[in-house]
């Protein structure tokens, strides 16, 4: 049990809370020692949280549960990116880095 809003620093507004949080992601990385142009990772990723809040009337002697509150949020993201290594000189090396991200 906690209130509802942490900041508001009164007891009045208590909150039960129940969170669920699922993540999954999947990467892949190909970088062929022989190419230097070449190194690609791709991620994607998917998140499901799931909030349930149901207030608290702390003002009477029994705890009686009031309001419900059901909150769903999912998330699903894509990044692809790559790195080419250049030699300038052979004590200069440069590497640049582009890609895309969701």
């Amino acid at each position: 049990m906690e209130p509802n809003n942490g900041q508001s620093g009164t007891a009045s507004d208590l909150t039960n809370k129940d969170a669920n949080s699922d993540n999954f992601r999947v990467a892949y990385n190909y970088a062929p020692p022989s190419n230097p142009w070449v190194d690609l990772t791709v991620l994607t990723n998917y998140t499901n949280t799931e909030v349930k809040e149901t207030a608290v009337n702390s003002l009477s002697t029994t705890s009686t549960l009031g309001d419900e509150d059901d909150r769903i949020l999912k998330s699903l993201g894509f990044r692809a990116d790559n790195r080419s290594r250049i030699n300038f000189r052979d004590d200069i090396l440069g590497i640049f880095t582009y890609g895309l991200e969701t």
